[in-house]
């Protein structure tokens, strides 16, 4: 859920303020009126820089707050003290891509040195949203480069209007993208799929499109299976066990719950299980670890364990403290 007044809104306040900020610092200096699209080039690319640096999802938004404070800060002294030293003011902006060289460097180093496990739910949504970014850098540093370009060569009013409103719509992509978490490079359906299967709902948008109507229906046979009888209480319950109650065969099932709900067989089973649990903690509060896992279908302790921090990516007692107040 959006937070609005998080860390996490902090680039899009910032983006605003560095527009309206530098837009101001140039049109109150020397500059003559007909340069006013060089100064909307300029607050364009300095808001989107700022952009570029909300952190995604599974990123901590504290070094995001550091340097788009101190990215913002450069850049006012930089557009304000430049024009008095006779140097041209679009220098300032070779200061953004190196901003964002050094950001995009310290925040990868952090991603290698906690690798994500490759079974996680989410590694999907984080790839995706890091090929986003890697595409919007790109894009702004060719137009940050081709507004200095034509500054320094005197181009006329005319290429920087049209850069200006090319600019204009990249902010535009870029603070939405900010403020929803979209990616804005593939459509809000399938992203709504993605995230459909991170949240665990096993009943998500099936899309006849792309798997067959027998995957389809197999899929739905195992989910109702698993709804109305609860063979996930025996622990010894078997993927064996499943196909012959569904008249089908260990390989269809394995395809069909993995295509439609992105688990193997027996993460598929561990759902149900932790769901299991997490209804027996709520009307039994009082139960332990130990005996929700045996009541659940686990045959330890340690698989609970495991299990239910695959599926809700923290321990049982963390989930208990901060769903139960336990």
């Amino acid at each position: 859920m959006r937070k609005p007044f998080s860390y996490y809104s902090t680039a899009r306040r910032a983006s605003l303020a560095a527009f309206a900020g530098i837009l101001a610092i140039n049109l109150l200096s020397d500059m003559e009126w007909n340069s006013i699209w060089n100064c909307l080039c300029y607050s364009e690319l300095c808001a989107i820089s700022l952009l570029l640096m909300h952190p995604l999802s599974y990123e901590a938004p504290q070094i995001s707050l550091y340097f788009e404070t101190g990215t913002m800060l450069l850049e006012f002294c930089c557009f304000a003290l430049l024009p008095h030293l006779g140097i041209d003011p679009s220098l300032s902006l070779l200061a953004l891509p190196l901003s964002l060289m050094v950001y995009t460097t310290l925040r990868n180093r952090k991603k290698l040195a906690h690798i994500r496990l490759l079974f996680r739910r989410d590694s999907v949504w984080c790839s995706l949203e890091d090929q986003a970014q890697a595409f919007y850098g790109k894009l702004f540093l060719c137009f940050d480069m081709l507004v200095i370009c034509s500054s320094l060569l005197g181009f006329g009013p005319m290429p920087f209007l049209a850069m200006s409103i090319v600019l204009g719509m990249l902010f535009c992509i870029m603070y939405r993208r900010a403020y929803t978490g979209r990616t804005m490079l593939i459509s809000s359906r399938d992203e709504e799929l993605i995230h459909s299967i991170i949240r665990n709902n096993l009943r998500s948008d099936l899309r006849p499109e792309e798997n067959d109507e027998f995957m389809k229906n197999l899929y739905e046979k195992a989910v109702d299976y698993m709804e109305s009888h609860l063979p996930y209480l025996d622990p010894d319950f078997t993927q064996d066990g499943m196909s012959k109650i569904l008249y089908s065969n260990k390989l269809y099932l394995s395809k069909a719950i993995n295509a439609f709900s992105g688990f193997n067989f027996r993460q598929f089973v561990n759902y149900y299980r932790i769901n299991y649990s997490l209804a027996l903690k709520k009307e039994n509060p009082d139960m332990s670890v130990s005996q929700l896992a045996v009541r659940s279908g686990f045959h330890s302790v340690v698989t609970y364990n495991i299990a239910f921090k695959m599926h809700k990516r923290t321990t049982p007692g963390e989930y208990f403290r901060e769903s139960f107040g336990l």
